[in-house]
């Protein structure tokens, strides 16, 4: 489990920093009692945290240790600052403004609880309905990305039941199983998505089918040894009943020029259905081959803004592309998964606007 002491030096300069000017914060809003506390309160608030963001970014800290010291920035230290500013205001008589200050509190609280205790834990499942005139009978496809844990325990083995409970034709295994801090935690919680996957036959009818994502070690492929899922360590072209897959690789997931055309990958296939699965999207940018593209990576950002979508995904396909199904080149069907888990070891265990998604796709034949 990640502690505090796994953060390098900086992180414990920056905490003492915040800690320092949360406490000026305080010390500087205790000693206002007029009606200039409100603006005050707004000058001293916007250069702590500009000076906490700068921190941030200055800072030679592990990227996504940045971002959840800033995220206790903004959810600790805002929860501190607007108890503070009530408190005040409570002293001062300032009733309409504690009064105001109150309702801020319970909606960032609210906001708090949400994006750590709810959303990630709010798996949905959303159904794809597709077409091809290259199939004969419908396949139905469990798309299956970023389970991402540090403890494999009810929430994952829920989350690859409801898999089971969906009875796919083909089950396919995107990358990004296990992470943590060490090779003692991979090894136990590699130990029990195997056990898990023995225990309950995962498999489907046409095959399981695994890639390697950013978060797996070189012996990642164990954690499938016995079971009914197949491993791709290397980019793969193979048939299966009426259909052509196509398994990346790690690094030709995020080759933005890999050619896909079922012409160069498998000549004597090419009447086929070809789905092509990897990690990371950015294959999709090629236009090279494949009827449907599949890949996780991405969390669909696991911080969206309404309206815009999300703030950041690591990948270079356009932002739309980032999450869901999208109709890309006019004539292939692209799906990217938010995925079951989310980032883990040092960035802030967080969703927003962003649920945890299983996707089932159902192609039919085109009459």
């Amino acid at each position: 489990m990640r502690t505090i002491f796994d953060y390098p030096l900086p992180s414990f300069i920056y905490l003492s920093g915040a800690i320092i000017f949360l406490f000026c914060a305080f010390r500087f809003l205790k000693s206002q009692r007029n009606s200039r506390f409100l603006s005050y309160y707004f000058l001293a608030t916007c250069v702590v945290y500009a000076i906490l963001i700068l921190l941030v970014i200055l800072l030679p800290v592990q990227s996504f240790a940045a971002v959840t010291l800033l995220a206790w920035t903004i959810f600790a230290g805002g929860t501190l600052l607007l108890a503070l500013i009530i408190r005040q205001a409570i002293e001062s008589k300032l009733k309409l403004t504690g009064g105001f200050y109150s309702l801020i509190l319970l909606v960032h609280l609210s906001i708090t609880i949400d994006v750590f205790l709810i959303e990630p834990a709010c798996l949905e499942i959303d159904r794809l309905n597709l077409q091809s005139e290259k199939l004969k009978r419908e396949v139905k496809i469990a798309l299956v990305t970023d389970l991402q844990t540090d403890h494999f325990g009810n929430y994952e083995k829920t989350a690859l039941d409801k898999v089971l409970q969906e009875k796919p034709d083909l089950i396919l295994l995107c990358g990004d199983y296990i992470q943590c801090m060490s090779k003692a935690e991979y090894d136990r919680e590699g130990a029990r998505l195997t056990g898990y996957l023995k225990e309950s036959n995962f498999g489907a009818p046409l095959g399981a089918y695994a890639v390697r994502g950013n978060t797996e070690l070189p012996d990642w492929q164990d954690y499938f040894k016995g079971s009914r899922v197949e491993t791709f360590e290397q980019t793969t072209t193979f048939p299966r009943d009426q259909l052509v897959l196509t398994a990346l690789n790690f690094y030709d997931s995020f080759n933005s020029k890999f050619n896909a055309d079922l012409k160069k990958l498998a000549p004597a296939q090419t009447d086929r259905y070809h789905i092509v699965f990897g990690h990371a999207p950015d294959f999709a940018r090629s236009n090279t081959g494949g009827d449907l593209l599949l890949a996780g990576h991405t969390h669909g950002g696991q911080v969206c803004a309404p309206g815009f979508g999300p703030l950041v995904y690591l990948s270079t396909v356009e932002r739309k592309w980032a999450s869901g199904y999208n109709r890309i080149f006019g004539k292939r069907d692209l799906v990217v998964s938010r995925g079951i888990g989310m980032e883990r070891c040092y960035a802030p265990r967080l969703r927003f606007f962003c649920h945890p998604q299983l996707i089932i796709i159902t192609v039919k034949p085109k009459i």
